[in-house]
């Protein structure tokens, strides 16, 4: 007996299958209808696309404005700070200057009253000395006498004015005036039993001197505050 292999049955459905098309749009409505694919007009994309370039173009000019400031805020800050240095190294050698000139009007000013005084002294030499018996008088009127040493050629005229003082002063006292080679014009000594008085224009001027150098080497000549301060 021979066996048959059967045929297996056909479905015969009267049409052809279809091919796959892969730019087919499969969305489905409602009633299961494909639904047109989304598209955009040539006008819409357009316009689309010059907004995007607008937008894009104002971000760029927005964003370069921002560095921009920012650069201009860096390079203010900078010259604010060179100038602020500037100034201050302007306001210390403005004081520097200032000082230097103070020093020197100190020592001109120096110069001038000791030429003056040299001139006040060769006009009238015995001016002070005689205003300096004035002021021993009113405190010596009860000693015996006063002996006043001079330059010699200073004595008479250094005799007539002790005697005018010792008058004004009510002195009952002996006033003597004696001439010593070795004192110098403006210099005298004025001596009592127990005391004494010495007028040495060398020594005051040194004593000046001294004191105005003293002064422009110390800190307070060369500090601007001592400046303001003689302002005020």
């Amino acid at each position: 007996m021979s066996a048959r292999t059967a045929a297996k049955p056909t479905l015969d459905t009267g049409t052809k299958p279809s091919r796959y098309l892969f730019d087919e749009v499969f969305a489905l409505d409602a009633d299961h209808t494909p639904q047109p694919a989304n598209t955009v007009g040539l006008a819409e994309h357009e316009a689309a696309l010059a907004q995007a370039r607008e937008q894009g173009r104002a971000a760029g000019i927005a964003e370069g404005r921002r560095l921009a400031e920012d650069e201009q805020a860096k390079r203010l800050s900078s010259a604010l700070e060179r100038l602020s240095g500037g100034l201050a190294g302007l306001g210390e050698r403005a004081a520097a200057d200032r000082a230097a000139i103070e020093q020197a009007a100190i020592r001109l000013a120096r110069h001038a009253a000791a030429k003056l005084a040299e001139e006040l002294i060769a006009r009238e030499p015995e001016a002070e000395l005689t205003a300096l018996l004035r002021t021993c008088l009113a405190e010596i009127r009860a000693v015996p006498h006063l002996a006043i040493r001079v330059a010699e050629d200073q004595v008479e005229d250094m005799r007539r004015h002790a005697g005018e003082a010792a008058r004004l002063a009510g002195f009952a006292g002996k006033v003597i005036v004696i001439g010593e080679p070795q004192i110098s014009a403006g210099d005298g000594r004025i001596e009592w039993a127990d005391g004494g008085v010495v007028r040495d224009v060398g020594e005051i001027k040194q004593a000046i001197d001294a004191a105005v150098e003293e002064y422009l080497a110390s800190p307070d000549a060369a500090s601007p505050q001592s400046g303001n301060q003689a302002d005020e």
